[in-house]
């Protein structure tokens, strides 16, 4: 990557072999408690086999404070777990992402990744979750999945963190695919760029790639310089 000017780079490894890369141009610094612990509070969660019961999780969040042109800026890199027979950790992980994203900071923020939600998003803003269509997870109670997920697509953009794409494309984010649709699956728009009010977002799209590179698409925001 310092072939193309990625000069920096960060990486947060995960238990399942697959983890999270932040690559810059500008000076990167790993966040102080930047491996977001998760806990489960959905006792159907621990019935889940491919986990211990109580057993504290990494979740793929990688936290960074960038530095550009002397001035700071966060950028929090998630990847939210799909919910088919994860869905008590789905809920736990945008819960602890909210609650990070809640915490007192001193400059912009930046919350990217897959979040593998919603199911559909409305023209206003609110969306319609996976959380009562996912007939084959049990281990989240629909209405905490429904609560938690809303949290971030409808309450965070209300504190001033809000979606980058919805705010360039407008109503016209509703027809923005970043997750291609497979068999008889429909188009999703699973991957987000939330960011504070400044510096505002002049241009947000999809990229189409081949899917032998990566069944999503990535998303290019170009932010104005300050």
């Amino acid at each position: 990557m310092k072939g193309i000017g990625l000069e920096h780079i960060i990486v947060h490894p995960h238990m399942s072999g697959r983890g999270l890369l932040v690559a810059s141009r500008w000076k990167i610094k790993r966040l102080r408690k930047a491996h977001l612990k998760v806990q489960s509070c959905e006792e159907a969660y621990h019935r889940e086999q491919a986990f211990k019961p109580r057993k504290r999780l990494n979740a793929r969040l990688l936290s960074v404070r960038v530095m550009h042109g002397g001035v700071p800026f966060e950028l929090h890199n998630v990847h939210v777990p799909y919910g088919s027979k994860r869905g008590g950790r789905k809920v736990d992980t945008f819960r602890s992402v909210t609650r990070r994203m809640a915490r007192p900071t001193d400059c912009p923020r930046i919350l990217c990744g897959d979040f593998n939600e919603p199911r559909k998003e409305q023209r206003d803003g609110r969306v319609i979750t996976w959380a009562k269509y996912n007939i084959y997870s049990k281990s989240a109670d629909p209405d905490a999945w429904d609560k938690a997920v809303k949290a971030i697509f409808e309450e965070l953009p209300e504190r001033g963190v809000r979606d980058a794409v919805r705010y360039v494309k407008g109503e016209r984010v509703i027809h923005q695919v970043s997750y291609p649709a497979k068999g008889n699956g429909r188009p999703r728009r699973y991957d987000h760029v939330f960011a504070s009010e400044q510096p505002r977002p002049v241009e947000a799209r999809y990229i189409k790639i081949s899917r032998k590179v990566s069944d999503h698409r990535p998303v290019l925001v170009v932010f104005e310089d300050q």
